[in-house]
């Protein structure tokens, strides 16, 4: 499959969270989306609430830890047992079902939220699909539960393996099967007239204004004034590792030695010292 543009390929009917949270609490496979600040966070946590209430627990996942952590959650590869591997066979599904921590966490499945859904590979899209159908030994996706997907395709894509093209699983037949009703949260609730906030919605719409181009060129290639020395982020740890070690090279001090003392269970700590 060929690189596409990153436009939606979905008809969408802007609403507000009211609305969007009366479309997932009707029961329909939703996807909830929005620029941030919108308030998808806000409405998920809404209708877990809601349902709760009514004494059902939703399984919430998300492709990584920190997103997991965020919306109080389990990531995908924990939940569903799927180990490092993305496309499963009819072998690797059958173990996964015959493992009992993994059957203990589908037979308490109702509902499933996926935070994050921009992150979230086709491959292991199909996988939790195909898990879910083989456990309830129906045909219909997923299983026959609602799936609520919640995200910002504009924002982080999957992880992919090196030299892959990057597929996105709006862009699977997945998607279609699932009947989606679209939620697009359009108000944002974060600060009113900010200039950013007005480039990065011109920049998803693909239009960027010229009084917005203008603000980006007083900016090109200037450095910050009357200010401390900004943070500066990478995406990589070699980076990050380069600059820290620029800076501690250049720190002309006597060097101090602490000694340190560590309790608590030795595994933990030898987990804890490896990352």
């Amino acid at each position: 499959m060929a690189e596409v543009s990153m436009v939606y390929p979905l008809s969408f009917q802007p609403m507000n969270q009211t609305t969007a949270l009366e479309v997932l609490c009707s029961g329909h496979n939703t996807f909830l989306t929005g620029s941030p600040g919108t308030g998808k966070t806000y409405v998920i946590n809404a209708f877990i609430s809601y349902l709760q209430q009514r004494g059902i627990f939703p399984s919430v996942v998300a492709p990584t830890g920190i997103a997991a952590s965020h919306i109080g959650g389990q990531t995908v590869h924990s939940f569903f047992g799927l180990g490092i591997k993305d496309d499963l066979s009819d072998e690797d599904i059958e173990k996964i079902l015959g493992k009992s921590w993994v059957t203990k966490n589908l037979k308490k499945l109702q509902i499933l939220i996926i935070d994050e859904v921009s992150m979230l590979s086709p491959g292991i899209f199909y996988a939790m699909d195909r898990i879910l159908r083989a456990y309830h030994l129906r045909t219909e996706p997923f299983g026959g539960i609602q799936v609520v997907l919640s995200g910002d395709f504009f924002q982080l894509p999957p992880v992919q393996r090196a030299g892959g093209a990057r597929h996105f699983i709006w862009q699977t037949e997945l998607w279609d099967d699932l009947g989606l009703s679209i939620c697009y949260l359009e108000k944002s609730y974060r600060q009113e007239n900010d200039p950013l906030l007005q480039i990065l919605q011109e920049i998803r719409g693909q239009d960027i204004s010229e009084e917005s181009m203008d603000h980006l060129r007083k900016r090109y290639k200037r450095s910050p004034e009357d200010m401390p020395t900004p943070t500066k982020l990478y995406t990589h740890n070699a980076d990050i590792d380069r600059i820290n070690d620029e800076h501690l090279s250049s720190i002309n001090a006597q060097e101090k030695l602490y000694d340190s003392e560590c309790y608590g269970n030795a595994v933990h700590l030898d987990r804890l010292f490896k990352s």
